[in-house]
């Protein structure tokens, strides 16, 4: 027996969300249709309402329902420093610590077409925010691999010393053990060890 060409059609598109094989589409696409009136319909009316409503930042690239977003909106926040993340979850981390008070600028896929010519366009939207707020400190908040620090280094290059650069401080997680901790982590940790008395 073949499966449904509708219910293939659906599953197929949520195969393609991250982390989802196309059993575990399935298996949602059919728990959905199952529970139509608690899951299916509540779900569609969620996406009318996000597609309708949510847009990306035009200074940051945040997802919100106002443009500019409401964290470039924020008066009480310091405009003079922005964080350089590589996505909108990202910066949703970020919020949660509640330590960060300063602004964002997103790069999302940028970070992975570091050779094409969309690199060039979002740097320059980067330059733009940075003359129009006077900012005077990036904070690189990128993953931290090859594609984190190609990004970082070409983001330098281009800006020049105009401004001051940070990056977050990486190392030994609180609460781990030292032979769980693989080497280049500890090796990091090491060299960019801080006094404490």
């Amino acid at each position: 027996m073949t499966e449904n060409k509708i219910i293939e059609k659906l599953s197929s598109y949520l195969s393609k969300f991250p982390s989802l094989g196309k059993r575990s589409a399935m298996k949602i696409t059919l728990h959905l249709l199952n529970k139509k009136e608690v899951l299916l319909n509540p779900l569609i009316d969620a996406l009318i309402e996000a597609k309708e409503k949510i847009s990306p930042c035009k200074h940051c690239g945040n997802l919100d329902e106002t443009n500019p977003c409401s964290i470039c909106n924020d008066k009480s926040r310091d405009d003079k420093t922005i964080c350089v993340v590589k996505d909108v979850m990202s910066l949703w981390v970020i919020e949660k610590t509640g330590e960060y008070k300063g602004k964002y600028f997103i790069l999302n896929d940028s970070i992975l077409k570091k050779y094409g010519d969309n690199l060039e366009s979002v740097v320059g939207n980067l330059k733009k925010l940075i003359e129009s707020r006077g900012v005077d400190e990036i904070i690189f908040a990128m993953p931290l691999n090859i594609d984190g620090k190609t990004m970082q280094y070409f983001i330098m290059q281009e800006l020049g010393d105009k401004v001051k650069y940070c990056e977050l401080a990486h190392g030994v997680p609180i609460g781990s053990d030292l032979e769980y901790i693989d080497e280049g982590t500890l090796q990091s940790a090491l060299s960019n060890r801080k006094s404490i008395n």
